[in-house]
């Protein structure tokens, strides 16, 4: 986790925010992929 995340309270709200947007995006992106290849 980048310092900044640390130091603000904001900061380490959008961050966790961001990282759990990432985190669905991969997910869905790879039940997508074996949705196709199955």
């Amino acid at each position: 986790m980048p310092t900044w995340a640390i130091t603000t309270p904001l900061g380490s709200i959008v961050y966790r925010r961001a990282k759990r947007t990432i985190e669905a995006t991969q997910y869905v992106r790879r039940e997508l992929e074996l949705g196709i290849t199955d």
